[in-house]
């Protein structure tokens, strides 16, 4: 429990300032800022919200992805897994998900 709680403290006054700061701007503008632009900037916070959070992780054969667009198929073990993939991968990503969840 302790741990969750220092994630709240040491983590949320982050992602709430990137929030105001500019995940507002480019909600409200999408149009004016390219994709690669909002997943960066998406990439370097959850890099810090991973760090924040104490979260390890090894990637290994990287090398190994082709240069034009491939599948990558995750089993996700948690809700956590998709934000751990953005973090990895250098190339912005996006993901698919079965009609299900939309109604969470």
């Amino acid at each position: 429990m302790f741990h969750f709680t220092k994630a709240v403290f040491m983590v949320g006054a982050r992602i709430i300032g990137s929030y105001f700061a500019w995940i507002r701007k480019y909600a409200k503008h999408p149009e004016k800022y390219p994709f690669e632009v909002r997943y960066f900037r998406l990439q370097k916070l959850l890099r810090k919200l991973n760090r924040g959070l104490s979260v390890e992780y090894h990637v290994d054969g990287l090398e190994k992805l082709p240069e034009e667009t491939c599948c990558i198929v995750s089993n996700h073990l948690s809700a956590f897994d998709p934000l751990l993939l953005i973090t990895c991968f250098d190339k912005p990503c996006t993901f698919v998900s079965k009609k299900e969840l939309a109604n969470r």
